[in-house]
């Protein structure tokens, strides 16, 4: 019994550390879902036809943040691993190789929002989808530099256990967001009517300001004025860079493949009207919101088994898989019977209970519910054990 001690106290100092670099994240993610719930509330007072066409564009937006937040990602664990290794000059040019490569996706993600409007039009999806789809995402597309970069830094910080400015800058933009949000629906202090342009200017403005804010507290922190990641930012070294993206493409893959199947999903929805669309939209936001745990527990993991891989503590990482995928599980069993009790409760949040369609739109979206529960017990596993993975 006495032997086992001292492996169940490094099991409890384990679980402190990685609930520790978690917690933040997850208030971050939190807050980045709670600013997509805004959009997607905004779109739901607009009307089923502006949430059917915004949501197309979210979507699609959706999956190239979080394809493209791969790659970067995947990035941030070679920060960990040299920031385990105390490599002071590894951690700066990753991390700005980092930066640039979040520049560079962010122009070929922009590129492609404007350009998917004829590509829907010969999928079939209905006419006044793809005039709300134009106008969301040329404005939402400007938020992707911003956003990008912004996560780009958020791995900096994270890989070296610095998470809280993360949660507290990015709690600070949810809030920002839904202020200008009901400003922009609202027509306060006499602002005309933008509609879904407005809603995705505002996400862009954010976004902007987000990557200023961390950009800020780096530069201004004493603790980060050793690795200089804003010197010579754009003095390419294509040795760190192209090694640095071909390991985060394997993880930006694995996203986009993932992603890619909702993404088809909400454009398939098309085919059954604006009405099954909308409640796809709605659908897919509640899980989200849902799946904030597994996804914050998948990045802690991967820092943390980055950190302990170049620290040469292999031994100590097999231990730290089990707790994230434990606290993963047991996140997963709390809120998969919310879906199922609870449908119509939760469908009513994003729904305009005043619209004539709201209650076919309301059970629509419950029926959804039923069909994700599955998808979030089995997914979250899936995405801590890919998070360890990407730690080595």
């Amino acid at each position: 019994m006495l032997e086992n001690r001292p492996t169940q106290s490094r099991s409890w100092s384990e679980l402190g550390i990685l609930l520790a670099m978690a917690g933040p994240l997850m208030a971050a993610q939190l807050s980045k879902v709670i600013m997509v719930f805004t959009d997607t509330y905004m779109m739901g007072q607009l009307g089923a036809e502006a949430l059917a066409g915004g949501g197309v564009g979210a979507s699609i937006y959706s999956f190239l943040t979080f394809s493209f937040s791969g790659v970067i990602s995947g990035i941030g664990t070679l920060i960990a691993i040299a920031h385990g290794a105390k490599d002071v000059v590894g951690v700066q040019r990753t991390c700005q190789s980092s930066i640039l490569i979040a520049l560079l996706l962010s122009a070929l993600g922009m590129l492609a929002l404007w350009l998917a409007a004829p590509l829907l039009r010969g999928l079939g999806q209905p006419p006044q989808s793809i005039d709300s789809f134009i106008a969301f995402t040329r404005a939402v597309a400007f938020a992707l530099p911003g956003y990008l970069v912004f996560m780009a830094l958020r791995n900096f910080v994270s890989a070296l256990g610095d998470t809280k400015p993360v949660m507290v800058i990015s709690m600070a933009a949810a809030l920002l967001n839904l202020a200008l949000n009901l400003m922009i629906i609202n027509q306060w202090f006499g602002i005309p009517y933008l509609g879904l342009s407005g809603i995705g200017a505002v996400t862009a403005s954010v976004s902007l300001l987000m990557a200023i804010a961390l950009a800020s507290y780096i530069a201004l922190t004493p603790r980060y004025r050793a690795y200089q990641i804003f010197k010579g930012i754009f003095h390419v070294d294509w040795g760190v860079l192209w090694p640095a993206f071909r390991f985060g493409i394997p993880t930006g893959l694995s996203f986009a493949i993932e992603l890619s199947l909702f993404t088809c999903a909400a454009l398939m929805m098309g085919y059954f009207g604006v009405m099954a669309q909308a409640a796809h939209h709605v659908a897919m936001q509640a899980v989200l919101i849902a799946f904030v745990v597994p996804i914050s527990l998948s990045s802690a993991t991967s820092y943390r088994v980055g950190q302990l891989l170049g620290a040469g503590r292999v031994a100590d990482i097999k231990p730290v898989a089990r707790i994230g995928l434990g606290c993963g599980a047991l996140a997963s069993l709390i809120f998969a019977p919310l879906f199922l009790i609870f449908p119509t409760e939760i469908a009513s949040l994003f729904v305009n209970a005043s619209t004539s369609d709201s209650q076919l739109l309301k059970s629509t979206v419950a029926s959804l519910l039923a069909v994700a529960v599955w998808f979030l017990l089995f997914d979250g596993a899936q995405n801590i054990l890919l998070g360890a993975l990407r730690g080595l």
